[in-house]
Order: structure tokens, then C-alpha cells, then sequence
């Protein structure tokens, strides 16, 4: 080994056992339920949001805008180095250690102010659900309920307002669900709310992004270019993975619990029509002459949303889509999600085992 080498190993060391100790962690379920999900992270979520719903901006999106900006320079700036360094190799060890080290202090970090929600036992253990396997007839009950029930707020949406494009009333919206979620499932406390605006703007579409959550500040953030009948249910969503659900068809499934409890029919609105397209394309998959004739039973407002839904999303297809879907399903089926993208779709599981539980959705 040489000496160069030598001095470095050591701290090169520290990041190694705390990734290893946060992992070694991470792998005892137990351990996780009762010392991380029940007694700290709660803690760390709500210190959070307390200091980073102080601003009137997405902290997290001036961070991350930074880094990128970082990255960018210090490539530059090593190109331009490797070019005169005579000791090529002892330049790229050196990138390398610190490269390394950078991604798992990055890593431990994560994991410790919210990563480690994706080992917890979630819906299941505080709702009392298992998770239903789907099969034809399940799917084909759960869509025609959703068409129903998402039919039935259409009617009543045709005598109200249009949905507000402020951010103010996605925000209200979603923490007056949750505290009205909160009375049925009084685990399910959400105090403190830090609910910013993507200031990555109409660029986020390029990406297929419509909310994100921040785990390094604690902040939910919405994409306000995404047409105003999905985000009441999106803002729902990413609160979601503020309680700690980290899987997103968990977030999906209390997002729409939350939504469809609200009293403006606008944002049970926006949670049918969310679950509508989930269920729905499952059942394609199964058979694609039944969803037809569900979809012409559809209300004309929900038949008009869904074309502008469709359009949507054709006008920001690309390769830049493409690019941030592969990188985001490598990462969800990374943290025990194996279907990755396919998870959020997973969701119709956990709406059958309510409905079934329930008796109704």
C-alpha cells in the first residue's frame, strides 16, 4: 500500500461504518419500528419542517440547484487538472476516495432523517391491512366503484369553482384533509406543515414530476404546472411521506385516504380521478374491452379532464423523461420497492383491502 494511500484509508474509514451501522440497522425490522419510525423520526420530521417552513421558498430546491451547480464545476475544474497532472493515477484515487466518501455520508444521511421508513411495517400495521393480491373480478369491482364515486363529485364539482392555482389553497386543502383523516386514524397526526412550490418550475414536466418530497429539510414540494385537478390529491401525497410512509403506493393509499375525507368536493375529486387512472390501467392490462365500457360511463367533465390529462403529459414526453424514469426506478427498487416505477400502480392492493374491510371506498 502506498503511503499516499495509507494516509487517507483512515478517514476514508468513518463514512464506511457509519453507512455499514445505518445498514446493519436498517436490516432489523423490529429495531426500526420501535426505536426510528415511533420514537425518532418523528422528532427529526417535525424539527424539520419547523425550520424550513420559516421560508416563503423550497430551501431544498435552492440546495439541490446548488449541488448540481457544484458538480458541475468540480468536474470542469478535474478535466482541467488530469489534463496537466503527470500523476494521473494518484489524482483519480484520490477523486475516487473522495467521491466515495461524499456519496456515503450522503447515504447515512439520508437514511437517518428519513430512509429508513422504507424498512418499516407502514399501511399494514397502522391501518390493519394486508395487502390483497389483485386479480380480475377485484379490479373490475374497485374501478367500477372509483368511476362511481369520482362520477358523483363531477356532478357536484359543475357548481363549484374552479380549483384555486394558488399555492395557498393545495396547501390548505391538504392539512384540512389530514386533520379531518386524523379523527378515523388518530395515528396519523400531521402538526407543522412546510408545503413550498417547485422552483424548478414548468422543467419539472420534463421529468414527469409532479411532487417531491425533500428528505434533507423535511419539505413537500408540487409542481404547480401540472393542471390544477391532480394536485389537490399529489399535495396529499407528498404529506404522506412526510408521516413517514416511504413506499409510494403506501404514500399513494394515505394520500387518498386523506383527499377523499376532505369537504370540498374538489379534492375528493382530485383523489378518485388519481385512483380512477391507477385502477383503470390495471384492469387494461386484464381486459381491454371492460375498461372501455367503463370509460364511456365516465361523466363528460371526467372524460374532458382525462384528454387534458393525456395531453399533458404527451406535450412533455422525451428522452429527459426517460432519463430521470430509468434513474428513479433503479432507486425505488434499490429501497424495497422491486416493481420501482410500478409501485405507485401497487397502490389498488391496498384499496381493495380497505374496500374490503370497509366495505366501501
Amino acid at each position: 500500500m502506498k503511503p499516499e494511500f495509507r494516509k487517507k484509508l483512515p478517514a476514508f474509514l468513518i463514512p464506511v461504518l457509519f453507512a455499514g451501522s445505518v445498514t446493519f440497522f436498517s436490516k432489523r425490522q423490529e429495531w426500526v419500528e420501535e426505536f426510528y419510525t415511533k420514537s425518532l423520526y418523528p422528532t427529526i420530521s417535525e424539527t424539520q419542517r419547523s425550520i424550513s417552513g420559516i421560508f416563503p421558498f423550497s430551501v431544498g430546491d435552492v440546495i439541490y440547484a446548488l449541488l448540481i451547480l457544484y458538480l458541475i464545476l468540480r468536474i470542469f475544474r478535474f478535466v482541467l487538472k488530469l489534463k496537466k497532472q503527470e500523476n494521473k493515477k494518484s489524482l483519480l484515487i484520490n477523486v475516487f476516495l473522495s467521491t466515495t466518501s461524499a456519496i456515503l455520508w450522503i447515504y447515512t444521511v439520508f437514511y437517518i432523517l428519513w430512509g429508513m421508513n422504507y424498512y418499516h411495517t407502514g399501511v399494514s400495521s397502522v391501518f390493519n391491512l394486508p395487502e390483497e393480491s389483485v386479480d380480475k373480478k377485484e379490479i373490475f369491482l374497485l374501478t367500477n366503484e372509483l368511476k362511481d364515486s369520482l362520477n358523483k363529485c363531477a356532478q357536484l364539482k359543475m357548481v363549484s369553482p374552479q380549483v384555486n392555482p394558488k399555492l395557498s389553497f393545495y396547501k390548505q386543502a391538504a392539512v384540512q384533509s389530514y386533520k379531518r383523516l386524523e379523527i378515523y386514524f388518530p395515528a396519523l397526526i400531521f402538526k407543522t406543515p412546510s408545503f413550498k412550490a417547485s422552483l424548478f418550475g414548468e422543467a419539472a414536466n420534463y421529468m414527469g414530476i409532479q411532487g417531491y418530497y425533500n428528505p434533507f429539510t423535511g419539505e413537500s414540494q408540487i409542481n404547480t404546472h401540472t393542471p390544477g385537478f391532480i394536485l389537490p390529491f399529489v399535495s396529499c401525497h407528498e404529506i404522506a411521506h412526510q408521516l413517514g410512509f416511504a413506499s409510494e403506493s403506501e404514500a399513494n393509499f394515505v394520500g387518498f385516504l386523506a383527499a377523499k375525507h376532505s369537504e370540498d368536493v374538489r379534492v375528493r375529486y382530485s383523489a378518485y380521478f388519481n385512483m380512477f387512472m391507477y385502477a383503470a390501467a390495471q384492469l387494461k392490462r386484464t381486459d381491454s374491452t371492460e375498461i372501455k365500457q367503463i370509460v364511456k360511463q365516465l361523466h363528460p367533465d371526467v372524460k374532458k379532464d382525462l384528454l387534458l390529462y393525456y395531453k399533458h403529459l404527451s406535450k412533455y414526453e422525451g428522452w429527459l423523461q426517460d432519463g430521470s424514469g430509468f434513474f428513479y426506478d433503479i432507486y425505488l427498487k434499490q429501497n424495497r420497492q422491486k416493481n420501482g416505477i410500478g409501485t405507485y400502480g401497487e397502490v389498488t392492493g391496498w384499496l381493495i383491502s380497505y374496500r374490503k374491510k370497509y366495505k366501501q371506498l
